[in-house]
């Protein structure tokens, strides 16, 4: 689609370059015609596909101006579809601007030496439609464009002004659509000439763009995301971009979100206030589509993750990890660091059956990523939040791809733990409420090759009690009764001796299940170990284990 919308900006500036020269000529050739003159030289250099139409045409020969008023480029639709057939219309625009001002126009250099010399352009309220069809063959249009420029020799315009523009993309094939209700634009210094029309030196020929853009809208193909926009402003000689209110919203509530997808999947909702891109490279983005930023700060985002386990899961569907698509993309893409500022993450998910939701939240996050590069499959990141709203986790994260194998190094630490904090995930998930219990410390550390993981946890807790819980969220049952108290005596430890390392230490070794993500892999291999902890050592826990391995063994095959 950035190809799409360089070429949309493209054409842009070449209809503005074509309305710029009919007016200067126009002022030349008034007459009752005029209008007539200049609509037969549009449909003669858009070989009859496009038309131009205007109220009011005012030219001012003291202060060397031109308006034209309620001006209007469209396309005429019995001519589209006759050449149609002929596969040779790639895509279409629309434009209609409510005001176009020429301001300072150079008549002797235009006169002599054919070269268009401008001091200002303002252009107020534009409405710019770019519509693209794939199911036609494109064509070459460097030779069209050359045509176009042919007529004089250079164009120099001092400055523009684009003042609350309207924009609308449409992908026909893709069924991709971007609106834009408000764009202002400055141009500062525009040089271009007919040897350099398709080799520019400067982006779009300026020194200096630019842009303050509001309510964007972008929704994407299937219809269940739409990205807004609040603001995004930007400049091409400081180098940055700033993004107000970034909001990656579904169009559809969980229950709603999850029928309609058939099968599990994340429910997704992004909500920033702020991001900024600093010392970003606009010339090798545009020119040669490398996209080099120093750095990127994310401030105070909410990600909200849900999945609801009662929709069936596709077992043909295996899950890549957060870093695969980006490793994968062509398209180069090198961030020196990643700012993250006062963000909140929670994860959600509604179990096939069970007490109601699960939920995980990291309150407080911070952190940074460093050496993003999509091109060399590498980065690091350090990040530290509030677990729970209760206590601090930190965490590291060394990622590389070689040979198309992932490889994790990382490790994290977890301290003064109130462990009932988790009920809102045990309850939902097991059925078993944590009456006490606390983590005085957790620290782990493991290494993956993205198929299994190698560790250990160093774990030291005390005072865990356990309920067993009835799925009417109660334990009167005898029978849970029963099971609570054989659990607490003699399946898991209540505390542990912090002069015994054995006793405090678990091996991690876990095998990744790629049809869950990389978040579940991540916490079942600290789990792993865990369990190693917390577990009692005597012929009960051994049975148990035995039947959950088997448990295991099935449910993949299964699959």
């Amino acid at each position: 689609m950035n190809h799409y919308l360089k070429k949309g900006l493209y054409i842009l500036v070449i209809t503005l370059a074509i309305l710029t020269s009919l007016a200067i000529v126009a002022a030349f050739y008034i007459d009752p015609y005029l209008e007539n003159i200049i609509k037969e030289k549009v449909k003669e250099q858009s070989k009859g596909l496009y038309e131009i139409n205007f109220e009011k045409l005012n030219i001012n020969f003291i202060n060397r101006s031109i308006k034209l008023e309620n001006a209007s480029f469209d396309y005429d639709s019995s001519i589209y579809n006759k050449r149609v057939l002929n596969d040779t219309i790639p895509q279409l625009y629309q434009l209609h601007i409510k005001t176009f001002q020429i301001k300072g126009i150079h008549l002797w250099a235009f006169l002599k030496n054919k070269k268009i010399i401008l001091n200002q352009i303002i252009i107020d309220e534009p409405i710019f439609v770019y519509t693209q069809k794939d199911t036609v063959k494109k064509i070459n249009q460097n030779n069209e464009n050359t045509d176009i420029f042919s007529k004089f020799e250079s164009i120099t315009i001092k400055k523009i002004n684009v003042k609350n523009a309207n924009f609308v993309y449409n992908d026909i094939l893709q069924k991709d659509k971007i609106t834009v209700k408000s764009i202002s634009l400055n141009f500062d210094h525009i040089y271009v000439d007919k040897n350099n029309i398709d080799k520019p030196d400067n982006i779009l020929y300026s020194k200096e763009i630019e842009w303050f853009i509001k309510d964007a809208k972008i929704k994407d193909n299937k219809g269940f995301y739409t990205l807004n926009i609040n603001e995004l402003n930007g400049s091409i000689l400081k180098q940055n971009i700033e993004i107000l209110g970034l909001n990656y919203i579904p169009n559809y509530d969980k229950n709603t979100f999850a029928k309609l997808k058939k099968k599990q999947d994340d429910r997704i909702e992004f909500i920033s206030k702020k991001i900024t891109l600093d010392s970003i490279d606009f010339k090798k983005a545009y020119q040669d589509k490398n996209y080099i930023v120093k750095k990127i700060i994310l401030d105070s985002f909410a990600l909200e993750i849900y999945r609801d386990a009662r929709v069936p899961r596709d077992w043909s569907d295996l899950k890549e990890f957060p870093n695969e698509p980006f490793f994968a993309m062509e398209t180069p893409i090198k961030v020196d660091s990643i700012v993250i500022k006062n963000s909140y993450i929670e994860v959600q998910q509604m179990p096939e059956s069970g007490l109601g939701v699960g939920k995980v939240t990291f309150n407080k996050v911070q952190g940074f990523l460093t050496k993003v590069d999509n091109q060399n499959k590498h980065f690091y990141l350090n990040a530290s939040c509030q677990f729970m709203n209760n206590a601090t986790l930190s965490l590291y994260i060394d990622c590389i791809q070689k040979n198309g194998i992932n490889k994790y190094q990382t490790h994290g630490q977890l301290l003064n733990f109130n462990i009932q904090k988790l009920n809102s995930i045990t309850r939902s998930m097991a059925n078993v409420n944590i009456e006490s219990g606390n983590i005085n410390t957790l620290n782990y550390q493991f290494y993956s090759d993205g198929k299994i993981s190698k560790g250990d946890v160093q774990f030291l807790f005390n005072n865990l009690k356990i309920k067993m819980l009835a799925n009417d969220n109660h334990s009167s049952n005898l029978k849970q009764k029963v099971i609570s108290k054989i659990s607490n005596n003699f399946i898991i430890n209540s505390e542990n001796n912090t002069s015994d390392y054995s006793a405090t230490t678990g091996d991690i070794n876990y095998v990744r299940d790629k049809h869950f993500s990389f978040y579940n892999f991540y916490w079942k291999s600290i789990f792993s170990g865990i369990k190693e902890v917390v577990i009692k050592e005597n012929p009960i826990t051994s049975k148990i284990k035995g039947k959950l391995k088997d448990k295991q063994k099935e449910s993949r095959k299964r699959r």
